[in-house]
Order: C-alpha cells, then structure tokens, then sequence
C-alpha cells in the first residue's frame, strides 16, 4: 500500500508508467549485475518475472488503442498500479540489501536522484538503517552481557520481602512504594557476598517491578534498563565509558531513529566518512542522555539498574556524580546497588535506601533449612538427635551475619561431613571451625583440601587468576573449561588432541569438574553455555571475594597455595589459545582466530618471562600451521592469512615478531654482529613491517589500531630488527589501506593511537631515535608526530 501511494496515479497513463518502471527495472538489473553463478540465478528469475509481465500486458493489449476495456475500471487500475509499484519496490528493495557498504549505497542513491525516485528512496532507507547498525555495532562490546549471565538466580522462598511493605527489627525504605512513585535514586547497600547482584536480577525479572513502573509512567512507556559493573571483567565491564556505552545500545536499540539525534557527532562522522566512528566523549555521552529525556513524550520514562557500583575503575565520585546528573532529571530513576563504602555511604546518605545484610536472615533459614535440613543424612540425625541438629542450622545463620555467600560455603563444609558420615560431635566441631570472615574461611577451605591435591588445586587456581589479570588483552576473557581440561590432562599431545572426538571432550571436561571441587575447595566453579554445558563452558571464581584474596601476595605464601616448581602459567595458556583453535577451525575460523590471538598474546608474553622455555605456543605451532589450507579458509581472515604466508616464509618467526617474542626470534634467525648481509636485509625489512603493522595477526595496521590497546613495538625489537638491516623507508602494500606504506610511517600511525604516560613517551622517543639513525625520513608527517606526541614530555 505504500509503494502504491508513492507511485499510484489515477488513469491508464499511470497504470502505463507503473508498467514501464517495472520493466525498465529489470532491464537495469540484468545489465549491470556482477557475473557469476549468482547473477545467472537472479537472472533467470528477473527474466521469468519480465517475461510474465510482458505476456500479460500483450493479452491485455495494455500499449495498444483496442486494450481491454476492462482496465478502464478505476478499482482494476489501482489494484494493478499498486502490484506493479510494490514489485519494484520489492526488486529494488532486493537489490540494494546486497550492497553491504556505506560508499556503495551512497554511490547508488547520488546516481539515482532525479532519475530513479523509488531507488533515491530506499537507498537513503538503506544508508540511514546502515548508519543505525553501525553505531550500535560500535556501542556494543562483547561481554556486554556476560555479567548478567553469570549470575546464578534467586535461591526458592529468598526475596519475597523485597517488594513487600517494610517490617521487622531493621526498617527500610518501601522500594514497592518508590518503584510506583518514587524519583531520583534508591541504595541498595550490602556486605561483600550478601546476594546484591543476585537480588538487583531478581528484581529486573520480577513482573511485579514491571508493573509499578507501568504505575510511574501513566499514560507514557517505560524502559527497564540495566547494567551491572564487573571488577573482575573486561574494562568496558568496570567503567564509565563500559556503563554509557550498555545503557544506550539498550536505550537506542529499541528507539534507533533518535540515534542522529541522540549522538550527532557519531552520526555526522559516520556519514560523512563511510570509516570507523569514535566512540562517543564523556561529554558527548552527557549530551545524549540529556536529549533522551527530553523525548519522554515519544519513548516514555526510564527506570536504570546499576548494580555494583563499589567495581568501578576509578574514582568513585566520578560515577557517582554521572547517576546523580542522570537522576536529576524526572524522567529518569536509579535504583543502585554497591558495598557500603565511604564514597557511596556519604553520597547516597538520606536517599531511600535498604540495608540488605539486615534483611536476610529468614531467607538465609530457609536456605539453610532446604540444603542442609532437606539432605537425607541430617534428616536422620534431626530424628536422632533433633536439639543438637536444630542448633546446628541456627548457628549456620547467626554465623552468616547476612552474608549468603558464608552460609552458601558453609554448607558446602558440612554436606562434606554428611559424605564423610560425620557424627553429630563431629558436625559441631566443624561448624564451630567455620571462621566468621569470608577470607579467613576461603584459607581454612583450602587447608581442608588433601595435601597430596594441594599442588595441582595451587595450579589451577594460579592458571585462572592470571588469565582474568590479563582479561583486558584477551579476546576471550574466561577460562574455557576445555581449555583448562586439555591442559590438565596428563596425556596431552598435538595428535590426540586433533582426534579428540565430541564425546571425548565432554568427559574431559566431566573430568574436570570433579577435579576442581577436590582440588580448589569450590572456589573455582564451572558455568554451563546453552550450546554445550560441559564442552562450552566456563571456569569461573565463585565470587569476586575470592578473586580480590588471591590479589593479596600474601596468599600466595600459604601452604596451601604454593604453585609447584617450574609452573609457566604464560606458556600453558599460550598452549590452550593453540589447542582451541585447533578445534576451532573446521567449524567456525573466526572463532579459531581469536583463540588463537589469544595465544600468540600469552606466548609473547612466555617468551619475554621465560628466555630460555622451548614450551610455549611458538615451539609446537607448525604442526597445526600446515593443517591450514589457502582454499579453505577466509581470504581475508587470520587463518588465510598465515596459511598463504606458509608457502613463502617462515611463517612462525613472522607470528613471534608480530607478538614480540623477542628470544624465539634470535633462536630462529641468522644474526651478525657486525649486521646482515645484502642478500639477507630484504627478510628483516619483511619482519621490521611485521613488527610494526602486524599483517598476519590483524591484516594491517589500519585493523589493529582501533581495536584492543597495543603496546607497540618494544625498543628491544626495533633495536636486532634495523640492526640487521631492517629497511624503515622501504615501501610495502598495506591491503587494509589499499596503499604502500613504510615500516618506518606504520610505526608513527600505530603509536598515535595509543595512551601515553611519561614512560610511554620515553619509549616512543628512543624507538624514534633507533629508526632516525638508520635513515627514516624526517618528513612533515614525523614533525607532527613528534610535536603531537613528545611535546607533553621533557623528553622532547
């Protein structure tokens, strides 16, 4: 119906134009189509459906003075005007979806202004939903919800007070009340491991929250969005820019027409330049949410969950003074979670607010009641001894002190003596054991651990901490637990792991999970994926209290976390990059390529901590290397790319300049003192490109430079690189510019992007100094280099 307004006209002379459009569509199609078998498809299909229409319009003589009277009738011409108009559409339609990029609809809809008014018109559709997509493709971030996932639903018959009137020995504020009318912002507060996050989920999900913000709204809509900060995450999951960012991808996901409203710089950008837009300025974030509440009459009110506060990175005023300016508005409520912690109890002092370490004590009793009263083995002794079994679970909650997480590994200790068929004595003794701090009872669960577990379970814990260290460098932030599997298993080996077949991996990861409970105490735990609960799965620290007592190096000096002699923590997960990718690659080589960047990550690293180790990623890649195959894998993807570079080159040394493996380079390359010779310099000027714009890793140094931070060439590399001979002027094709460069201009490219501090700084000026004695071009370009980057510096 509306390509029949847009083209429907009263008379024959429109029904006739409608008629000749068509046709002349299909003729515009057929003629400028790519060749291939996917044009010989569509041209069979644009030819059958022209051909119809040609039969049709002679059997009812539509050209023709004697054409059938019937097509007089003014019903019959807009039916038939409105068909031919929405088959246009619809071809064209068609056809401009295929084009992917902003260059190409842009080219399309200037060619067609004024000459194709339905084509003008769906492309600027197109570009306007393409420009859409993008911007909310560059708010989003990977792990965007992976806090959200992660944590486990409300325990049954827990919670039921939280929207319920206020009552008890200690009052709080009715959230149900303010839910409904309240404004501005409510502070959940609780101790470590008290159930904030759990309970700001169980919130979220519950109808009821729905429904008292359908009161608040009236008669406008509402949105319900949240976030939830992640200490132990990535940095978009602990920061502002990560909490902007997630509010509006959800805001302006559901609303994208307010989006060149809303952020007009990104739009601008985007649009003007068809590139990568820049992530949207504090300012500019500020801006946004201003112009969102001032549309409150077209998309209606907004109720934010922040849960978390307490696991911002940086200064907390910072965060809190960003809700307090989102608050202020009256379309806009915050109700915020976090510990109490100074900054939050001064700020949020006089607000509604709950006490949440108060409030649990009857949902702690019935946790306790339905793990510990519900096992089988205390039922028989609550039948035997039912005075001494009762104050048993009551001392379990009044130890608690509020905090779920104590009673959750409480009972874990407990139900141990259940499986060990403790008596009642003996219960006693172990609940009368139970240290009252969460730290102090994460040491006395890991002394309880059997001494000849210890080392292996000091192994695995060390190996988990280290990868969520370095989370913010990796692609994939948690440990796999096929990952872990593989390199627990004693019988590891490039073929065996290659023949793995998908019932074997599922046991090693069953495997595994029985080994992390004796071995970790249950601080390390698994979390199931929907595709594949055992084989896609995760390890993960039970909470972020366990997390913050291995950041104390003190820990790490108990008995019972001494990691054995010789652990490369690096170089094992170097490997577990590898072995996953392998895997990886026959089903989905994106996948594999970033398992594998992962791994080239921690093997650069291993290289760099251990100089003389032969057992990280670089030493056994080759194998795995060869099995790539250039007609099977992307063109333009990771995995070609190495695969082509196999037939022409030492591709694993290329891989190790590319990740800074400095040691595996000097084992693997012929160096001269007094420098290469003629015949060799062309390869170090091959590798110094390498170093500089990673074409293997990345595909170029315009693909690396805006995504995760880089650390650039180290000073060591530059120095045996241009030592040898490496050429800076020597000119490259780089295909993500479709351009020559230079190792010498990538270098100075790559380094603009990337944030300096004053040792930054130094670096950059002795690598500058290292490339100038060799002879790299002080051009206007390096000027400018050197005043932008350097004239912040003494060093200058």
């Amino acid at each position: 119906e509306v390509a029949g307004l847009v083209l429907g006209v009263a008379g024959l002379a429109g029904m006739i134009g409608a008629f000749r459009d068509a046709i002349d569509l299909f003729n515009d199609f057929m003629s400028s189509r790519e060749f291939g078998r996917d044009y010989e498809i569509l041209e069979t299909k644009f030819d059958i459906e022209r051909t119809i229409l040609l039969q049709w319009s002679e059997q009812v003589r539509l050209l023709r003075p004697d054409y059938d009277r019937r097509l007089d009738d003014d019903t019959i011409q807009c039916a038939i005007t409105r068909i031919l108009g929405s088959l246009t559409r619809r071809a064209t339609d068609k056809d401009i979806a295929s084009i992917r990029d902003l260059r190409g609809l842009k080219l399309v809809h200037e060619a067609a202004v004024g000459t194709r008014m339905v084509v003008a018109e769906l492309t600027q559709e197109h570009i306007t939903r393409t420009c859409q997509e993008q911007i909310l493709c560059r708010l989003w971030f990977r792990t965007i919800d992976e806090r959200w996932e992660s944590i486990s639903e409300a325990h049954r018959k827990t919670f039921r007070w939280a929207l319920a009137p206020p009552e008890g020995n200690y009052p709080w504020d009715d959230l149900s009340e303010w839910l409904q009318s309240g404004s501005g912002i409510y502070w959940v507060s609780g101790k470590a491991g008290s159930g904030k996050s759990t309970l700001m989920k169980h919130l979220i999900q519950l109808k009821k929250t729905r429904q008292l913000l359908s009161r608040w709204a009236g008669d406008t809509q509402y949105s319900l969005i949240h976030y939830f900060f992640y200490n132990m995450g990535t940095y978009e999951q602990k920061s502002q820019e990560g909490l902007s960012r997630t509010l509006l991808y959800q805001i302006l996901s559901e609303h994208p027409f307010l989006i060149p409203e809303v952020l007009p710089n990104m739009w601008k950008q985007l649009y003007d330049t068809d590139g990568i837009v820049n992530l949207p300025s504090v300012a500019e974030t500020k801006y946004a949410f201003r112009v969102l509440a001032t549309k409150a009459s077209q998309i209606g009110k907004f109720c934010f969950f922040i849960d978390g506060l307490d696991e911002f990175v940086g200064n907390y005023l910072d965060g809190i003074d960003f809700l307090r300016d989102l608050a202020a508005n009256p379309h806009i409520k915050i109700v915020v979670s976090s510990r109490p912690i100074p900054d939050c109890v001064a700020s949020f002092s006089g607000l509604p607010s709950l006490d949440l370490h108060h409030l649990t004590r009857a949902d702690i009793r019935a946790y306790v009641e339905e793990i510990i009263g519900g096992h089988k083995y205390m039922q028989g002794l609550l039948n035997r001894h039912p005075e001494e079994a009762t104050a048993i679970m009551e001392d379990l909650v009044d130890k608690s002190s509020g905090v779920f997480l104590w009673v959750i590994l409480a009972c874990r200790s407990l139900i141990l003596g259940f499986a060990d068929y403790d008596r009642i004595h003996e219960l006693r003794r172990r609940v009368d054991e139970l240290p009252p701090e969460l730290e102090e009872m994460f040491q006395h669960m890991l002394n309880r651990i059997n001494k000849r577990h210890r080392e292996q379970g000091s192994w695995m814990l060390r190996i988990c901490f280290i990868a969520r260290q370095a989370q913010d460098r990796l692609e994939y932030s948690d440990m796999t637990l096929l990952g872990l599997a593989l390199i627990d298993d004693d019988c590891t080996s490039m073929e065996r792991i290659s023949a793995l077949d998908k019932g074997q991996k599922r046991t090693l990861c069953e495997e595994l999970e029985g080994r992390l409970r004796s071995r970790t105490g249950g601080l390390l735990e698994t979390h199931t994926d929907e595709h594949d609960a055992k084989i896609d799965g995760k390890v993960i620290f039970m909470h972020r209290t366990v997390f913050e007592f291995l950041s104390n190096d003190k820990s790490w000096d108990l008995d019972c976390l001494r990691p054995p002699e010789g652990l490369e923590a690096a170089s094992e997960l170097s490997l577990v990059g590898l072995y996953l990718a392998m895997m990886s690659t026959p089903y989905d080589s994106d996948q594999a390529a970033r398992f594998l960047r992962d791994g080239l990550e921690w093997g650069g690293q291993s290289d760099l901590q251990y100089p003389e180790s032969k057992t990280n990623i670089f030493w056994v890649i080759q194998p795995f290397i060869d099995t790539l195959k250039p007609d099977l894998q992307s063109d333009d993807g990771m995995l070609g790319r190495i695969a082509k570079a196999n037939k022409s080159s030492s591709v694993v040394v290329d891989l190790a300049v590319e990740s800074g493996a400095i040691n595996f380079v000097k084992s693997h390359t012929n160096i001269s003192q007094k420098g290469s010779s003629n015949s060799q310099k062309d390869r170090w000027t091959s590798l110094l490109y390498h170093a500089v714009a990673l074409p293997l890793i990345y595909g170029g140094i315009r693909e690396w430079i805006y995504g995760e931070d880089n650390s650039g060439l180290s000073l060591e590399m530059a120095t045996l690189l241009i030592s040898q001979g490496g050429d800076p002027n020597y000119e490259f094709f780089d295909p993500a510019e479709a351009s020559t460069t230079t190792p010498w201009l990538s270098w100075l490219e790559s380094t603009s992007w990337i944030i300096l501090d004053e040792s930054d700084r130094l670096l950059l000026a002795e690598v500058a100094e290292i490339f100038l004695r060799s002879g790299a071009e002080i051009s206007e370009d390096f000027r400018q280099w050197a005043h932008r980057e350097l004239q912040e510096s003494r060093y200058r």
